[in-house]
């Protein structure tokens, strides 16, 4: 299995993030606590671009490097309205993680995981994960 650490000076330099392809989200853990996947959350990097399934809507943006971080940024996200209030649940921390953080990236040929990076503040920092598997 090759691993690959995402180098964002790469990146900026036109490189290949390594995390391009077809994932889907596995563990979702947002300041330490675990949020269950109730629906499929999928996202596809291709190059600069990132979209995917955010549990009932699709979403599509910009996906780049800031100073030693991926950031997820220019997100448009349809509007359909799902009943099922803990799929929108999931749907609106998924959506509000991908955007607010800036995340190390780490890919091998079956897994992503984005760990957003420890903020300059002080106390307690417990980390948002976003762990995918390559989509079927």
């Amino acid at each position: 299995m090759r691993r690959v650490t995402v180098l964002l000076a790469l990146a900026l330099a036109g490189c290949s993030t390594g995390a391009d392809g077809a994932w889907v989200l596995d563990d979702f853990l947002a300041d330490g606590e675990a949020i269950d996947v109730v629906a499929p959350v999928t996202m596809q990097v291709e190059a600069d671009r990132v979209s995917g399934s955010s549990g009932c809507n699709t979403y599509s943006g910009s996906i780049g490097t800031d100073g030693g971080a991926v950031v997820v940024s220019d997100v448009a996200v349809t509007e359909r309205f799902c009943e099922d209030t803990d799929v929108m649940a999931l749907e609106a921390r998924f959506l509000e993680a991908l955007v607010a953080e800036r995340w190390d990236v780490e890919a091998t040929d079956d897994a992503l995981t984005m760990v957003a990076q420890a903020d300059d503040e002080p106390g307690i920092d417990l980390p948002t994960t976003l762990d995918f598997r390559s989509a079927p």
